[in-house]
């Protein structure tokens, strides 16, 4: 139904690189996945051995003044616009689904600029593929409110993992606004102190212009991973466009982006 190829995974050692090549082939000519169905009993069973017991570490974390008045709070766009202006060309910037995305491409588009379409809560989880296959590349994650709570569980995954290079950004305008605005629950959710015990090494909230510049240097100058908390408006923008590049063009150019950056670091 979804027309993706697949094959049964070898039950001999000897065949498994002719699969895998044969996968790799066939991504590249169809541009979609390739499945593999691992039928019971063609893995024998091993104890899992746990080499490398992971360590509690104690983050650094700082809160700035909050802003509780919500119409004085800076705007998402503005936001994106300072983060945009504070990190590198070279740096991998990754935009969730939704008015983040399109927020991010009208403020300036270039060929390092991912645009997660649909696939909600998933930016994060993609910036630390990124940062697992090229550790010495940055990588920028611009996150929403709903999305993060959508996909928690990947705070822990980014904790667990470790990137170095890594800073996670969460635009928190406590609603849903590319569904129609209904609320979140994020007023209940301290997202810092959540990031803190999944193992994040500077977590930090900001509701001010320059704290956010403050934040996004200090981040850039510590080992990662690291989580900023911004807290902006809910005034929306009715006349919003929408990225005019296809989302194909998005992933070849990245692509591409990742791959010049990888010979120059």
């Amino acid at each position: 139904t979804m027309h993706i190829p697949w094959s049964f995974f070898p039950s001999v050692t000897q065949d498994i690189n002719t699969v895998l090549d044969y996968a790799e082939k066939k991504m590249a000519s169809t541009n979609l996945p390739y499945a593999m169905i691992l039928k019971k009993g063609t893995v024998q069973e091993n104890d899992l051995q746990i080499s490398n017991p992971m360590k509690k570490r104690a983050p650094h974390v700082f809160c700035k003044e909050q802003i509780n008045e919500v119409d004085k709070r800076m705007s998402r766009l503005r936001s994106i616009e300072i983060i945009r202006k504070s990190v590198s060309s070279n740096d991998a910037l990754i935009a969730t689904t939704g008015k983040i995305g399109r927020e991010l491409f009208e403020s300036g588009d270039r060929d390092s600029q991912f645009y997660v379409v649909g696939s909600m809560g998933c930016a994060s989880g993609i910036g630390l593929g990124i940062q697992l296959v090229k550790p010495r590349q940055s990588v920028v994650v611009l996150d929403g409110d709903g999305a993060a709570l959508m996909k928690m569980g990947t705070f822990a995954t980014i904790g667990y993992n470790r990137p170095s290079n890594f800073i996670h950004i969460v635009i928190d305008n406590e609603s849903y606004e590319s569904t129609g605005g209904q609320y979140s629950v994020s007023p209940a959710v301290d997202f810092c102190s959540i990031a803190a015990s999944c193992g994040y090494r500077m977590c930090c909230f900001a509701n001010k212009e320059i704290d956010l510049i403050e934040a996004i240097n200090i981040a850039k100058d510590s080992p990662g991973p690291s989580l900023i908390h911004i807290k902006v408006s809910t005034v929306p923008d009715s006349k919003l466009g929408r990225p005019t590049v296809t989302p194909q063009q998005v992933k070849k150019r990245f692509m591409q982006f990742l791959e010049r950056e990888s010979g120059n670091v």
